[in-house]
């Protein structure tokens, strides 16, 4: 079948109009992906700036009453009373070497760890590695973190001291073995300015 030279032309124009469309659909499909995207990104991120927001208008209302709570003489318990974050680091220190004297524990070594400040309260840190059997162990952890003032355990690593046992050691009489713990300690001091 021979086609005209009118048949030719249309056919060819319809061969180069699809062409230039299916160009354009692979153009402009990324792109306009690539648009909503951006749109339903920037959607989030405006309801999430109006709960910032919402809860930056708060502020000025919330704060006042935080700082009454915790002016509050009963609420003064659950914090340290020290001047400055190296003297309640060592007041920690003292408080860990009592309990561990308590509790027949070994202390390895006791490290302050620096902290950032935070508006209303400072954190005091202080990395402790110990040597304890199990018994001893859960005493400790038991009474650092059920007294006042609020203290809060994190990094916790606990290892048995020791080598692989064998076939004898198997079978001789059950040994309560030492373990090797090392934990973060977190306590919290108020700020001056929120101080009673």
């Amino acid at each position: 079948m021979t086609l005209t030279r009118w048949q030719h032309a249309l056919l060819s124009l319809i061969i180069l109009f699809g062409m230039m469309m299916l160009i354009l659909l692979a153009c402009v499909k990324p792109s306009v992906s690539y648009y909503q995207a951006l749109q339903t990104e920037l959607n989030t991120k405006q309801e999430r700036l109006q709960r910032y927001r919402a809860v930056a208008a708060q502020q000025d209302e919330l704060i006042p009453f935080y700082q009454q709570q915790l002016n509050s003489p009963q609420d003064q318990q659950y914090f340290l009373k020290q001047v400055t974050p190296s003297l309640a680091a060592a007041k920690l220190q003292e408080k860990i070497k009592s309990l561990l004297a308590l509790h027949q524990g070994q202390l390895i070594s006791t490290q302050a760890v620096p902290v950032q400040k935070e508006e209303i309260l400072t954190p005091v840190m202080i990395r402790i590695n110990m040597k304890s059997d199990i018994e001893a162990l859960l005493k400790i952890l038991h009474s650092l973190e059920s007294t006042k003032p609020l203290a809060f355990i994190d990094n916790l690593q606990i290892q048995r001291v020791g080598g692989a046992r064998n076939n004898h050691q198997r079978k001789s009489k059950l040994t309560i073995k030492p373990l090797n713990t090392r934990f973060d300690l977190r306590v919290y001091m108020l700020n001056e300015k929120v101080k009673p």
